[in-house]
């Protein structure tokens, strides 16, 4: 997410890599053969306030973001919610191929991680993010329990996190607004959309919503001044951070 995304975990703001069937049986083979052993070993510290994974868990997650990776990765961190032991907090250096987020809340909604993560690893994987980042925008995506388990954070209201969804009619005109705005060709405008797209719960003057064209794009928003809404530019001041926390369900919030 940027989440956030994320989450809501996120989500999400989704930069997963797709991971080829192939990828997917292969990373699943070698670890049952080796046991685990690019992995971190079963005595990997756990995260504040959380109790470390047993040793097949700890394999477990490890395969989990092998195959989200798409390559066998090495965690060096690892802990489970004590209110839900669905999720678990991982620190993995290397995942994404050095590239991206380091950090993963994951979920799993099947027997294993890595079942999860071979069903979809969007969904397994609820929030990413880097050391340092602010977490309030996972609040969106991962049960306040947890976030408290994990991090000692105390989230926000439903209000103030998760937006309304647009419908049709309004995501339509929004593209219209932003493909006149920004001077979108009528090429690329073919293939351009905004998804998600979202209102403000704690504002209802201001909408978020996901560039995609061809692939994930920026994250734009939009103000609504009397009965009008437009496009808030680059150049322009963003939404105060809590707007753009309410937004977070939809677009993610990583500041």
């Amino acid at each position: 997410m940027s989440i956030y995304r994320a989450i809501p975990a996120l989500k999400t703001q989704n930069i997963h890599k797709a991971t080829t069937p192939l990828v997917v049986i292969y990373a699943l083979i070698i670890a049952i053969f080796i046991g685990g052993g690019c992995g971190a070993s079963s005595r990997s510290k756990a995260i504040t306030g959380n109790h470390a994974p047993t040793s097949s868990e700890l394999i477990d997650l490890k395969n989990a973001l092998s195959i989200i990776n798409g390559s066998f990765v090495t965690i060096s961190a690892a802990a489970i919610a004590s209110s839900d032991s669905t999720y678990a907090l991982v620190d993995c250096p290397k995942c994404r191929n050095g590239v991206g987020f380091t950090r993963f809340i994951l979920h799993r909604a099947e027997p294993s991680w890595a079942k999860s993560a071979m069903v979809s690893a969007d969904k397994t994987v609820v929030y990413d993010f880097n050391r340092g980042e602010t977490l309030v925008g996972a609040c969106a995506y991962v049960p306040k329990q947890v976030m408290r388990d994990f991090f000692e954070l105390r989230c926000p209201s439903r209000r103030s996190l998760v937006a309304r969804r647009a419908d049709r009619k309004l995501i339509e005109a929004f593209t219209r607004i932003y493909i006149k705005a920004v001077g979108v060709s009528l090429i690329e405008a073919e293939h351009l959309r905004l998804s998600p797209v979202c209102i403000s719960r704690r504002d209802p003057r201001w909408a978020g919503a996901q560039v995609i064209a061809g692939t994930p794009g920026p994250v734009v928003f939009f103000q609504k001044a009397r009965s009008s809404w437009r496009l808030v530019r680059e150049d322009e001041s963003r939404p105060s951070s809590a707007i753009r926390l309410s937004l977070a369900s939809c677009v993610g919030y990583k500041s």
